[in-house]
């Protein structure tokens, strides 16, 4: 692995930092974000500069690039991840050395899988998931791009999913459902069916309460109960 750049300097990325304090496997060298965004210049010790200027400062040809970004507003993220493509950066997965990978699953790039999470086997999934702490992914998975899984979620096997997803704190998904895209499953939910794209699920068992807007999941806006239950 070549020398690695962040992009990101908010809350998630300093987990993964402290993630790799903790156990290694990455050594990054500095963190970019957008101009706008620029409001320290160290985090957690490593310089912070302008995206804008970031080709000139690290040739792509000696840096590698892992996109974190924003934790919570997932159509942001995607963005993000499509800016880093555009700069020709190589972007690469983590997986952490305490996590337990019961054969490496076929991925894309800018995968991040946290300490302590079990994935099981025969499992294929896109480019920017975050796999969280103590997360349990069952086996023959099939999952597209930009998804998060908080800590201590139960994922079954046979999982089919879109992109854009958050699945939070605790939850629980039934073996052999398809969640379609920018859903929002609620911290300690059961799903137990399958789930339309754009639906947010919560309750025991899971229920739709409502359905996102045009800009998907984005923890920092209240979810609103609509007519669209069930």
């Amino acid at each position: 692995m070549k020398k690695l750049i962040i992009y990101g300097a908010g809350t998630q990325t300093r987990q993964f930092l402290s993630e790799i304090d903790r156990f290694g496997a990455a050594d990054p060298v500095a963190l970019i974000v957008d101009s706008e965004y620029l409001t320290e210049d160290h985090v957690w010790g490593l310089p912070v500069y302008a995206s804008e200027e970031c080709k000139s400062r690290f040739p792509s040809d000696q840096y590698d690039m892992l996109v974190i970004g924003t934790y919570g507003r997932l159509q942001l993220r995607e963005r993000l991840y499509k800016k880093a493509c555009a700069m020709h950066y190589r972007l690469v997965n983590y997986i952490s050395p305490k996590a337990f990978i019961d054969k490496e699953p076929i991925m894309g790039n800018n995968n991040i899988i946290y300490a302590g999470a079990d994935v099981g086997f025969g499992g294929q999934m896109g480019s920017g998931n975050i796999i969280r702490q103590h997360v349990y992914l069952g086996h023959e998975f099939r999952i597209g791009n930009h998804n998060i899984f908080s800590p201590g979620c139960t994922v079954g096997g046979e999982l089919h999913m879109g992109n854009r997803c958050w699945i939070g704190l605790g939850a629980n998904v039934r073996d052999k459902l398809t969640i379609g895209d920018d859903c929002l499953i609620g911290m300690g939910a059961a799903v137990v069916k399958d789930v339309d794209s754009r639906a947010v699920v919560m309750g025991v068992p899971g229920k739709v309460v409502s359905y996102q807007t045009d800009s998907g999941v984005d923890l920092m806006q209240k979810v609103k109960l609509n007519s669209h239950t069930e």
